[in-house]
């Protein structure tokens, strides 16, 4: 459109040829969720990465609407179950997802924290940089040879992890 109106001479992209290069990405198995879930740290920040990094292997959900989760965002259905109901801040979407006993007791754990109090959250959450940062030194301790991240904890296997093994 831009040359038959003149805007341009001739097509920038005349002779760029694209592929798809395919990614493997990767992911956890559940033996290192259970290696990460049982390992203690003496350090409380790596403690505190180690916990949010489950949560969001437990809940699906991205840094930053676990950055951003508040208390409204917890609610009970009929039964007494406990699901996040929460507009994703990416895409604006509304989810609903169910709380398992693992995030239940992060939650549990933090919940009178000093930063969650103070700002209004319910998981004391650093910057995503930082984060990633204390999840290499996690894998390190861990003896974990893959590349933590905590994008990494959406990418996972998890709904046959969920059918295969015992993680309520």
């Amino acid at each position: 459109m831009a040359i038959a109106n003149e805007y341009i001479t001739r097509n920038p992209f005349a002779g760029i040829k694209f592929s798809e290069v395919p990614v493997n990405k990767e992911f956890l198995t559940m033996d290192e969720i259970n290696l990460l879930a049982a390992k203690e740290f003496k350090i409380h920040r790596l403690e505190l990465a180690r916990d949010v990094f489950l949560f969001c292997i437990y809940t699906g959900l991205a840094f930053i609407d676990i950055y951003n989760l508040r208390k409204e965002h917890i609610v009970a259905d009929n039964n007494g179950n406990l699901w996040i109901r929460k507009t994703r801040e990416k895409t604006n979407n509304m989810c609903n997802i169910p709380l398992l006993s693992v995030p239940i007791k992060i939650l549990e754990k933090y919940e009178g924290h000093p930063t969650c109090i103070e700002k209004g959250v319910l998981l004391p959450v650093t910057c995503n940089q930082r984060m990633n940062s204390y999840l290499k030194g996690i894998a390190d301790l861990c003896g974990i040879k893959k590349h933590l991240t905590t994008h990494m904890a959406r990418h996972m296997d998890f709904s046959y992890q969920l059918k295969t093994s015992k993680l309520r």
